[in-house]
């Protein structure tokens, strides 16, 4: 016989001695099988008892997972193998069978979370990718991410720049402002035409001979073909970088 010599709660677990040796049990198994001081149970049962309590463990923990975020089934199953649970996948089922695994919900909910922080629809299919959510979920979900979603979205981006100081040439300007948006993970499709609803405005944002006056000033000891050269890549057109060696 196993006799329960002393227990002692300790944070979230319980400590239960039997004399030769201290176990660690979670408060499910305390209730589960009545474990109160001078408690005897047989060899078998106190066995049942510690399996129980490994299980329930795994269970909390995988429960404390998901209650930081929704995990798809395949970041579950990553997390349980890396603390090395066993059974994992048993207890991946029981989560699937209680829902509290669902890889259309944790997809849905990605969709959600990429279109309020406004990331595109490349950005989501690469998070859903990493999560290996299945193909067919994930075609499902994007197919409600649509081109005309996206241009609101960049309008309501571009919007935000309108508050900024420019002082890039208007095309290497457009050109940081494209990649900036695809880096969001939106079409190119989708950015020209935000872009060019938006061109009026965005071209206020910049003054083009100031612009280039500041940028000549930085090389204006090189040779004139170097400097040519650097502002043409810069975007600056060759005609107003010609006007600046006329003065």
């Amino acid at each position: 016989m196993v006799k329960i010599k002393s227990l002692s709660k300790k944070g979230s677990k319980y400590l239960i001695n039997t004399g030769d040796v201290e176990h660690k049990v979670t408060e499910e198994t305390m209730i589960r099988f009545s474990i109160t001081k001078g408690k005897e149970f047989t060899e078998e049962e106190f066995k049942s008892i510690l399996s129980f309590s490994k299980q329930s463990n795994y269970i909390n923990m995988a429960l404390r997972y998901l209650s930081f975020k929704d995990r798809s089934i395949y970041q579950m199953r990553e997390y349980l193998n890396k603390k090395e649970v066993s059974n994992a996948d048993k207890l991946i089922k029981m989560l699937l069978d209680k829902g509290y695994l669902n890889d259309s919900r944790f997809a849905q909910n990605m969709f959600e979370h990429m279109f309020s922080s406004r990331k595109g629809p490349f950005k989501l299919r690469s998070e859903l990718f990493k999560a290996r959510v299945d193909d067919d979920i994930t075609s499902h979900v994007l197919s409600q991410y649509t081109f005309e979603m996206q241009v609101e979205v960049l309008l309501e981006l571009i919007e935000k720049e309108l508050s900024k100081r420019v002082r890039d040439s208007y095309k290497s300007y457009l050109n940081k402002l494209k990649k900036r948006f695809v880096s969001y993970g939106f079409s190119l499709d989708a950015i020209s035409m935000a872009i060019d609803e938006s061109k009026d405005d965005l071209g206020n944002l910049v003054n083009e001979e100031e612009s280039l006056l500041r940028d000549y000033e930085k090389i204006k000891f090189q040779s004139k073909h170097r400097i040519i050269q650097k502002l043409m890549q810069k975007g600056y057109k060759y005609s107003e970088i010609l006007k600046l060696f006329d003065d």
